[in-house]
């Protein structure tokens, strides 16, 4: 006979990425993330998305930027200084996220996330899976999936 009593801790748990779009508090599963960069030169793309910033070269591999604060429609102003990159891999290709300030890889409790709020119909709202309840503060967790799918732009 098995019991519930006992669950793994990945059921009831995971690693949050915290960071800043903008004046938004923002956490990405730290299973999305596969490296934080700081300081990387951008080189422009011409005709790309308004939010696709450009590109850097990783290690060999060309990786596009995507401007987290102009993809989700949110002031620019609060990522101005150094560039700083999350790089995820989406669909077979790694993708760079502009943010603002990196704070820290969390863990959190999975009782701590709420979904998001009915009322949140802005497009940044449409790219969240949930709010986590931090002390004295909420983060928005983004939904890589829905932030990246490119086709809904």
């Amino acid at each position: 006979m098995t019991t519930d009593t006992q669950t793994p801790d990945s059921a009831t748990s995971m690693e949050l990425v915290i960071f800043y779009a903008g004046d938004i508090l923002c956490g990405l599963p730290a299973l999305n993330v596969r490296e934080i960069l700081k300081g990387q030169k951008v080189t422009p793309v011409y005709h790309a998305p308004p939010y696709v910033i450009g590109v850097i070269n990783l290690r060999g591999d060309i990786v596009t930027i995507i401007d987290l604060c102009a993809k989700m429609e949110q002031d620019v102003a609060g990522n101005e200084g150094p560039n700083n990159f999350i790089i995820v891999h989406y669909k077979g290709e790694n993708l760079g996220l502009s943010v603002g300030l990196i704070d820290d890889i969390i863990p959190a409790s999975t009782k701590d996330i709420e979904p998001p709020p009915a009322h949140v119909g802005q497009k940044s709202g449409a790219y969240l899976s949930g709010i986590y309840k931090m002390e004295g503060q909420l983060a928005a967790i983004l939904d890589i999936e829905k932030l990246l799918c490119l086709d809904s732009d």
